[in-house]
């Protein structure tokens, strides 16, 4: 329990409310579970509550008050951001001086306030002021000094993430050093800046004229500047700029990973002229030129998905990949947009820097956003191939359903015309013996037709096995390892560049290089690894079986014992391929997981089945299954494996007590003889 007498200095309106007070010693925040309309700045209180923790500094939480009369707020003490992040002025009247570098007005709150930027040496804090002017920008790029409590952010763990000051009204704010008439703002060209100069680089807000490539509200602002560089601008209003409007920008300048931007900027439109026509690039070439208008074209290689306000298209350019944002509203443009159509683009060029977790990012971008105006930019060159198309799906449905409705009738016809000839019995016998040979050889060729079908089938199957494993690994040389030699040929590319200029550079680039490549060396062996299977194109499974577990005997710390009992048969390609799966993730676990020494690999052959079984003297583990969302060990997909193939799976294990796993393929099924 805690009694106080104070002064209040600020009332906070969000819930749950309460209010700061300040005296001599120090000062402290008031958690109440109402407004109290009577309690405000500059009222002198008398209360009394409960201690508690807060969510970050100590609070009191409030069980009585009695309002005693005014009182003046005492002075205000001035802090740094600096001491402001220390937390030892939290919750009290502080001072701080600063220059306004952004400024947004949030007038649909309670009550409506201001959030304004303030950079005070060298770095920022964010200022909430209450009852503010209706058009906080008079304050940018102004020098002022503020008078608000000392507040800020904090995680759930009670640590400050950045200091807030919480202002009561637009009268704590004074005005050192007005802002520059815009006749006074000086001018730049995009190229000039953030470059080498003796005087160094500007702080305050500049200007920069240029004719707009792009503008979507709210989104980006792309522009191009008479020297040829482009830009980024971010808007404080909503005035919407059409492609090749000619408008000098004030804005505070700052180099983001897509180039150079304005910030906080406002415009005045000089004229405007027809839009700019974009120029035809490569990929290199679009990567380092941001902001500029490009014409790309290149490959889909998946099915758009939904970002924000629009569709993103994943394509490709020869070997190089790059991504587009186009703002489509619904899924207009789907049935054009699928895997394989070629398509060509207009957009503005965003490059992404994304070089390794952990290093700073490459000088060269690696990867290439372009960002399309709208739908017309994108034009369909060549359309995907018909067979992936849902509408020659469904006209090939149709004309079946067609072909099955006018069979139908025709039999109709013919049925009810033979039961209005009842008075010639001859020729309703003679139909009947044709009606019975036409079943018999309908049924004979039934059986052909089905035994051609199952036998394409098989073929069909073994095709289509081949073709996605040589599928996988080309997936993953494209995903892993040539993205991989990618980007150190792009790194290479830049240490020869930079040798002369800055060796100290070059050197890590070179070992970022190294390390790219020593992880493509590890695909090369994970890809290598998934190529065991292919063994099975050569022998059937129980001498893919053994070369695996010889492969695994010279290599691994385990010994392998193989068995085999009955006479080998060659089984289908899918059911061979799906049983060798299971037998590589089971061997995966016994080594890695259950760190056995000894493993044993058998198959038996019988007239009905064929058996695989494989077990070790691990460490073992409970099989029963768990509702924690995880997947142990690879079980449920070896589950799944199993139940495509119509293989019944055993696992039996204890933990101490090693695993043993069986598998049960019946050669009546899905997993019969090849023919």
């Amino acid at each position: 329990p805690v009694s106080l007498e104070a002064v209040v200095t600020y009332y906070a309106f969000e819930t749950p409310y309460g209010f700061f007070v300040q005296d001599d010693t120090d000062a402290v925040f008031v958690s109440t579970q109402a407004y109290h309309p009577g309690v405000r700045a500059g009222k002198q209180v008398r209360l009394s509550g409960i201690s508690g923790a807060g969510e970050y500094a100590p609070i009191v939480r409030l069980s009585e008050y009695e309002i005693l009369g005014d009182a003046p707020l005492p002075d205000p003490v001035p802090v740094t951001v600096d001491a402001l992040m220390t937390g030892a002025f939290d919750s009290r009247l502080v001072e701080l001086s600063g220059l306004v570098r952004g400024a947004r007005s949030h007038p649909e709150q309670l009550p409506p306030h201001v959030v304004l930027m303030l950079r005070s040496a060298g770095r920022e804090v964010t200022v909430r002021i209450d009852h503010a002017p209706a058009d906080p920008t008079v304050w940018l790029d102004a020098a002022v000094t503020v008078r608000g409590i000392a507040s800020g952010t904090f995680t759930a763990q009670r640590q400050m993430l950045e200091p807030l000051i919480l202002v009561r009204s637009g009268e704590m704010v004074r005005v050192d050093q007005e802002p520059p008439a815009w006749q006074e703002i000086p001018i730049y060209s995009a190229g000039e800046l953030f470059r080498f100069a003796s005087a160094g680089q500007p702080t305050r807000r500049i200007r920069v004229k240029g004719t707009v490539q792009g503008h979507r509200p709210g989104e980006w602002l792309a522009a191009l500047d008479e020297t040829g560089g482009g830009f980024w601008v971010e808007t404080i209003h909503d005035t919407f700029y059409p492609a090749g409007s000619v408008v000098e920008f004030a804005g505070f300048p700052e180099l983001g990973p897509s180039g150079l931007r304005l910030t906080f900027a406002t415009g005045r439109l000089i004229e405007t002229t027809s839009p700019p026509p974009p120029s035809r690039s490569e990929i290199p070439v679009a990567v380092r030129r941001p902001a500029q208008l490009h014409r790309v074209s290149g490959t889909l290689i998946a099915p758009p998905r939904p970002g924000q306000n629009g569709w993103v298209l994943q394509l490709e350019e020869g070997t190089l990949a790059f991504e587009a944002v186009v703002p489509v509203a619904g899924s207009t443009h789907a049935e054009a947009w699928r895997p394989g159509a070629i398509l060509s683009l207009v957009g503005v060029a965003e490059p992404l820097h994304a070089g390794p977790p952990g290093l700073p990012p490459p000088p060269v971008p690696l990867r290439l956003r372009l960002l399309v105006r709208n739908p017309a930019d994108v034009v369909l060159l060549r359309p995907a191939p018909w067979y992936f198309s849902p509408r020659s799906i469904r006209n090939i449905m149709v004309g079946l359903i067609i072909a099955v409705v006018v069979a139908a009738t025709l039999s109709i016809l013919l049925i009810a015309l033979v039961h209005r000839n009842r008075s010639l019995a001859e020729a309703r016998r003679g139909l009947r013996a044709a009606r019975d040979e036409l079943a018999a050889k309908y049924e004979e060729r039934t059986g052909q037709l089905r035994e051609h079908l199952e036998a394409r089938d098989a073929a069909e199957a073994e095709a289509a096995l081949l073709s996605a494993e040589r599928t996988r690994v080309a997936r993953e040389l494209h995903d892993t390892i040539e993205q991989g030699l990618a980007s150190v040929a792009l790194m290479l590319d830049a240490t020869k560049e930079m040798m002369s200029v800055s060796p100290d550079k070059s050197l890590r680039l070179l070992e970022t290089s190294a390390g790219q490549l020593r992880a493509c060396q590890k695909d090369v062996r994970r890809s290598v690894w998934g190529l065991r299977a292919l063994a099975l194109e050569r022998s059937n499974l129980a001498e893919a079986l053994q070369n695996l577990a010889a492969s695994l005997d010279a290599t691994a710390a385990a010994s392998f014992h193989f068995h085999c009992e009955g006479t080998p048969r060659v089984l289908q390609a899918r059911s061979a391929n799906g049983m060798f799966r299971i037998a590589q993730e089971a061997l995966a676990n016994a080594l890695k997981h259950a760190h056995a020494s000894v493993i044993d690999v058998g198959v038996q052959y019988e007239a009905e089945a064929v058996r695989m079984w494989i077990s070790d003297n691990g460490t073992g583990f409970d099989p029963t299954p768990h509702d924690d969302g995880k997947q142990h060990f690879g079980l449920s997909g070896m589950k799944e494996r199993a139940a495509n193939l119509g293989a019944e799976l055993e696992i039996l294990s204890k933990q101490g007590e090693g695993t043993r796993l069986r598998v049960t393929l019946p050669l009546n099924g899905n997993g019969g003889l090849s023919v």
